[in-house]
């Protein structure tokens, strides 16, 4: 029976029959017995069963999406690929103990979370962790990573589309998810909301994006032209390369995070203003709650020589305003890392949809200035701390650049 809104039928039958028999350990080959007549193949399409956990077997039918999502950081989830995690884990292992491991991995491995160290695990958030799915339990919050993800006891995939399908496909299909469709539900399972153990706020997408307008996948998980595989007839799909700040880090470029903040910059007379639009649905940073953007401004004069700037290397000394960020610190008052904090003593970050004003009296042989948006994935005395201090991960990378010049 033909359904409208499922694009893996009809003149796709002989690639999904061609997937499934790739992914199967029967296939024969020119050595074996001879070729089974027709009828014997036609009794032959079954569902083969696959092992989903295993990304190489989705790429034959799936293969630009699989291509996309291995650029991703859900890919680079495991504490063996992500230096900055990997880092932070091993600080809280050597102080709060082996239990660690298995809370972390409950959204960094969330397949096996038991085993940190299987090769499920080191896989990271793969196709099975959001699509093996028969629902998503959030409860208010409470159920955080793979205590939320109510896993099918199946090899069933679903997606956001509905799946009707007599052809032969290597997993169970069924309806559409309505975790996936909504385009949040899923992604808050990990990105919601976290407390530490004094009840101190740290990871607040969830609670920041509450009411936003647009779900998470409409930036996140852009529609791009083309099929998402050999089994699709679909002309566009959403990207699986999960967009995010740690492009900046990749190949990527800052466009993506470019597209997160509007900034207008005017000069009049020697006052130099700077408009921010955040134009995101959650706050600006977001995420890991030691990520920071820094507004620099360079002035130059007519020569074209730098002759201002608004701070060097102390901007929490020098300008805290052109400062986006969080700072925790401990019942001392002392600046600590978020799972240790007391309480939260600063966050001076751009509120959902918050347009801001800077402004800055600059000398009067400031004839141009140049803004530029500079992102930290966590900020330099945490690097230090985690002894990371020195890699890529841990410098600072332009967002974008404009500039202002005195009329």
């Amino acid at each position: 029976m033909t359904n409208p809104n499922e694009k893996l039928i009809g003149p796709r039958r002989t690639t999904i029959l061609c997937c499934a028999l790739l992914l199967s350990s029967t296939v024969a080959c020119e050595d074996d017995e001879p070729a089974q007549s027709a009828e014997a193949v036609e009794a032959a399409e079954v569902v083969v069963p696959v092992d989903i956990d295993d990304t190489g077997t989705c790429e034959a039918c799936h293969g630009r999406i699989v291509q996309e999502w291995r650029t991703s950081m859900h890919a680079h989830a495991h504490h063996s690929e992500d230096p900055v995690y990997s880092a932070m884990r091993d600080f809280r292992i050597a102080r709060e103990g082996d239990a660690t491991p298995g809370r972390c991995a409950q959204c960094h491995g969330p397949r096996d979370p038991a085993d940190v160290e299987s090769e499920i695990a080191r896989g990271g958030v793969t196709c099975a962790t959001c699509h093996n799915l028969t629902g998503v339990d959030l409860a208010d919050g409470t159920l955080r990573g793979a205590r939320a993800l109510q896993r099918a006891d199946d090899n069933t995939l679903r997606g956001p589309h509905a799946i009707d399908t007599t052809e032969p496909v290597p997993h169970g299909t069924g309806a559409a998810a309505p975790w996936l469709t909504d385009g949040s539900t899923v992604c808050l399972a990990c990105h919601g909301a976290m407390q530490n153990r004094e009840g101190v706020a740290t990871c607040t997408t969830g609670t920041e994006a509450a009411g936003a307008d647009e779900p998470c996948t409409s930036c996140h998980m852009p529609e791009v032209d083309g099929a998402s595989g050999l089994v699709s007839q679909r002309t566009s799909h959403r990207s699986h390369a999960f967009l995010g700040p740690h492009g900046l880090y990749g190949n990527d470029g800052p466009e993506f995070m470019a597209s997160a903040v509007q900034v207008s910059p005017s000069f009049e007379g020697r006052r130099l203003s700077v408009t921010l639009e955040n134009r995101t649905g959650h706050a600006l940073p977001s995420g890991f709650p030691g990520r920071m953007v820094l507004v620099q401004v360079l002035g130059f004069d007519a020569d074209g020589e730098a002759v201002w700037h608004n701070f060097t290397d102390a901007p929490m000394a020098q300008d805290p305003d052109a400062v986006l960020n969080k700072v925790y610190v401990d019942e001392e008052g002392a600046p600590t890392l978020p799972p240790y904090a007391a309480r939260l003593a600063r966050d001076n970050r751009l509120e959902p949809r918050e347009t801001r004003e800077l402004e800055w009296r600059v000398p009067a042989a400031v004839v141009r200035a140049e803004i530029t948006l500079l992102y930290r994935l966590i900020p330099p005395p945490a690097a230090e701390r985690l002894g990371i201090a020195d890699r890529p991960e841990a410098q600072a990378r332009p967002i974008l650049m404009v500039t202002a010049e005195r009329e």
